[in-house]
């Protein structure tokens, strides 16, 4: 905690004005150890996220035309209900022993339905729709901090492999490494545990 406290008190001298005014303390520790408390190294991650944060995402899109990651939850996404039911199931199930929310993914059967997923989204949208759902994880976390009195700062993300596809789609690794990127990047230490359940041989 006294490391914590020595090198978030360098990171706010040292960031601008416009970082310390969006940022809560816990924020700023989440990039200071994604980067080894490397304070200068953390600044310039935070000041890449900022940047990038409150930039339009997909200008020209009927579902996130003028919006940023900041305002990509402020509306309902019309095409969010056909996405989960048909292409991608997922969904929050429970908390664990630590309040941590618990997210479920179907990935085996998101594999073998991604060649009819990128006839109805482009990879842009399918990236989009990652942020959002970065953004309302984010939201929850929030949500149980306050709910329990305790910082809730990661979450929990089971990948049942099931069915997964043994052909890999080039466009499926493209977006998967896209979302992978911004995760690294933009929403850093954000995740507890990964488990992969039902793995084929």
């Amino acid at each position: 905690e006294i490391k914590d406290e020595e090198h978030l008190k360098q990171f706010r001298a040292d960031a601008s004005a416009e970082l310390n005014d969006v940022l809560k303390d816990c924020d700023c520790l989440r990039y200071i150890r994604a980067r080894k408390y490397d304070v200068a190294k953390a600044i310039k991650m935070a000041d890449k996220w900022f940047e990038w944060y409150y930039a339009p995402l997909l200008e020209g899109n009927q579902s996130f035309d003028g919006m940023t990651p900041a305002t990509i939850t402020d509306k309902p996404y019309a095409r969010e209900a056909l996405r989960t039911a048909e292409f991608t199931p997922h969904a929050y199930i429970g908390v664990d022993k630590h309040n941590r929310p618990i997210y479920w993914e179907k990935t085996g059967l998101i594999s073998t339905n991604f060649a009819s997923l990128k006839k109805v989204f482009t990879i842009e949208e399918l990236v989009c729709q990652h942020i959002r759902q970065a953004e309302m994880t984010a939201k929850r976390l929030d949500y149980m901090s306050e709910k329990t009195g305790t910082l809730i700062e990661k979450q929990v993300v089971v990948m049942d492999l099931s069915g997964i596809s043994y052909y890999c789609d080039p466009d499926s690794l493209r977006a998967f490494h896209m979302n992978l990127k911004i995760d690294t990047e933009f929403y850093p230490e954000r995740l507890h545990h990964l488990f992969m359940i039902n793995a084929p041989w």
